[in-house]
């Protein structure tokens, strides 16, 4: 199930998918097709979901499969014009239907374009006298009516409530720049009881992480042409949010770094001062996604001061009666806060670059 969305836009795109539905076999039947279903078949498979990105995807991969299938089930039947021979008939549908799933792989539209390909060879198998035929006015009537369901589609995904993934994208990197935010608290807190937490605190983002790249590339595909959106920002959002939840993967080992009456905290009230800076400048950049904002520049800034300057009193002042392996541990609490704030600055060559495969 895509839970991606707002549940108010389900009863939206309920209605969306019908008028398409309706609209396929409305106009289909109109223009004399004996085949409508299959434009309604194609409706329903490219309104699964509410968003434009994805229904224009679905679109274009039903038509290039069912297509290209079409085709190959053509160029079969003009071949073997033998439909009487039902062993040939079974051994072309094994090597067909072995093939699409073997490229499935590189693609939905190759099983689709097997299903295709069965079905116009069956067509021409079952009305045996005109196999060639039969099989050519069912294929070239199937690419039309795919043609005309995904075409119809798409218009209403377009026109009526349209439903732009990057928006959706946008606000979900918010929430879970939020969740990142509340996990930094978490471990600061630990710390300061010197406690420690479970890595399995962070599976729930990191399963959001590796939904976001698929989404961008489906927003950049299938919805830069329609709307104006600035990718580069929505890339430099998601790679600075894994970057975040690495260095939160790191702190928690950290905090685990030893046995607990080898370790004791240090400097807690700074390493909660730092974390309260960070928190709104994270918040803010998880909606603006700009380094460059007001309140994301200062909050950084003052967070990189405040490590700075705990790690140069650790190092000439409070170090020689600290136990080394909490002294360790607490220069390593500063540093990967350090290298957290520093990430979200303006001159970083993260920003420089958005670079986009990290």
């Amino acid at each position: 199930m895509n839970t991606a969305f707002p549940s108010r836009l389900y009863s939206r795109h309920a209605v969306k998918t019908g008028l398409a539905c309706a609209l396929a076999y409305g106009i289909s039947s109109l223009l004399g097709s004996p085949y409508p279903v299959w434009a309604v078949i194609s409706s329903i498979v490219a309104m699964q979901n509410p968003s434009v990105a994805e229904s224009v995807q679905a679109s274009v991969q039903r038509f290039t499969g069912m297509a290209l299938g079409a085709m190959a089930g053509i160029a079969l039947s003009l071949v073997f014009t033998h439909p009487e021979n039902i062993l040939w008939i079974g051994c072309i549908i094994f090597v067909v239907n072995g093939a699409g799933a073997y490229f499935f792989r590189y693609g939905a539209r190759y099983m689709l374009a097997s299903i295709a390909a069965t079905i116009v060879l069956l067509v021409g198998h079952i009305q045996a006298h005109s196999t060639v035929q039969a099989a050519t006015h069912f294929g070239l009537t199937l690419i039309w009516e795919i043609a005309l369901g995904v075409g119809l589609a798409t218009a209403v995904s377009m026109l009526l409530w349209p439903v732009r993934l990057g928006d959706t994208l946008k606000d979900d990197l918010r929430k879970q720049y939020e969740m990142v935010v509340d996990h930094l608290n978490a471990i600061a807190k630990a710390y300061a009881a010197n406690q420690t937490l479970s890595p399995k605190i962070l599976e729930d983002l990191i399963q959001k992480l590796l939904r976001n790249r698929d989404r961008l590339t489906a927003a950049s595909r299938h919805e830069a042409f329609l709307y104006n959106e600035d990718i580069s920002i929505l890339d430099n959002r998601i790679v600075t949010l894994n970057r975040s939840v690495t260095i939160l993967r790191i702190l928690l080992d950290a905090l685990d770094d030893g046995d607990e009456n080898e370790r004791r905290p240090v400097m807690p009230d700074k390493v909660s001062a730092v974390v309260a800076q960070l928190d709104n400048a994270i918040c803010r950049y998880g909606v603006t996604g700009s380094p460059a904002d007001p309140a994301v520049h200062d909050g950084m800034a003052t967070a990189i001061e405040t490590c700075r300057a705990a790690m140069e009193q650790l190092y000439h002042e409070d170090s020689r009666d600290i136990p080394t392996r909490s002294l360790v541990r607490a220069v390593s609490f500063f540093r990967l806060l350090n290298q957290l704030a520093t990430m979200y600055q303006p001159e970083t060559i993260l920003h420089k670059t958005g670079e986009a495969g990290a």
